[in-house]
């Protein structure tokens, strides 16, 4: 800090030293989230949004009633953030946070632009060449493998699950 008098133009310097604590999180201040109203997924418990993450193109799933949430759905939604918050993987989609204020539950993570797979290839049927479809489930089971190495069983492995980054065959993962 240092303060200047103005008259005698001299200036003097004061040293403080303070020591600080931080601990890295993936909570999220709901304040930097913004949702776009495009829907890019609906499921029992969330739908999915496009947004933005601090400039970073995200999606966001906000749990479903949330004015009446059950307590075992809060501890499902804290149980998905322990897991995604351990599994990082190139295969598998990138956790950005979660924001745990009740009433605002959300989960962000990577915008995976072209969506889910089969969709994907309804909607681009000239680029899923045999090398991107052979791409597309080496990718998938290089996933499946990381999750099992986890002690994680996915039991929900379908089309609508695997989403695409990319539609170039030699892409990384």
């Amino acid at each position: 800090v240092k303060v200047w008098k103005a008259r005698a133009a001299e200036c003097r310097a004061l040293r403080l030293e303070f020591a600080t604590e931080s601990q890295l999180t993936t909570r999220l201040d709901p304040d930097e989230v913004q949702r776009d109203d495009d829907v890019i997924g609906n499921g029992a418990y969330g739908i999915v949004y496009s947004g933005t993450y601090r400039g970073m193109d995200v999606a966001v799933k906000v749990l479903k009633n949330q004015d009446c949430l059950m307590p075992y759905m809060v501890e499902d939604f804290d149980r998905e953030v322990a897991m995604m918050e351990k599994l990082r993987h190139i295969a598998i989609v990138s956790f950005i946070g979660a924001v745990h204020i009740p009433g605002h539950l959300q989960i962000v993570t990577e915008l995976c632009p072209y969506g889910a797979l089969l969709p994907a290839m309804q909607k681009y049927p000239a680029r899923f060449t045999d090398a991107l479809r052979v791409k597309s489930l080496l990718d998938a089971a290089a996933g499946m493998d990381f999750l099992h190495r986890s002690g994680i069983i996915h039991r929900d492995l379908k089309p609508d699950n695997l989403l695409m980054v990319s539609l170039e065959p030699l892409a990384a993962v």
